[in-house]
């Protein structure tokens, strides 16, 4: 999807360039805007995640834009090009938060799936995954017999695991 103009649809996150003469925004539209404040004009758009994006941040240093979305994936932007630096996966629903540690260096992501994920944002590495225990976490269903659909489905979703 290309993205040429204000966003079509909501917008989900804003957030002030450390400069203050410049906003991001994200939309549904798919797309993250970078405005100027002083002309009131988009001076660039960036795009490439697959469904709307959720949440935004820029670095301290002003160097780097985060983005997380409905896709899963959190992406780690140039500001100055506007190209994409990274893609990072870990999370396995919608990436609602993310914000920079105030040094710049690091990164982190928060998900629908319950997780918290720490990045390097120079690498895109992930430092650290934080979640707290399910209920079921580490309960093998493999070959296990007498439940229904739904109840796999909800033990799966506590944290179960099932290799059949």
């Amino acid at each position: 999807m290309r993205c040429t103009t204000g966003h079509r649809g909501a917008v989900w996150s804003l957030a002030f360039a450390g400069d203050s003469n410049r906003l991001v925004s994200s939309g549904q539209d798919q797309c993250i805007r970078v405005w100027t404040l002083d002309q009131a004009q988009l001076c660039a758009t960036l795009s490439g995640h697959d469904n709307r994006v959720i949440a935004v941040a820029v670095c301290p240093h002003d160097r780097l834009i985060a983005s997380g979305s409905d896709d899963r994936t959190v992406r780690i932007w140039d500001l100055a090009t506007g190209s994409c630096r990274h893609m990072l996966t870990g999370h396995t629903r919608s990436v609602i938060g993310v914000a920079f540690h105030p040094d710049g260096e690091r990164l982190i992501s928060g998900s629908e799936d319950g997780t918290v994920l720490i990045w390097d944002s120079r690498t895109g590495t992930c430092l650290k995954r934080l979640a707290t225990p399910r209920p079921y976490d580490g309960l093998d269903l493999t070959g296990a017999t007498g439940l229904t659909t739904a109840q796999r489905a909800s033990l799966i979703a506590l944290g179960a695991r099932d290799e059949a």
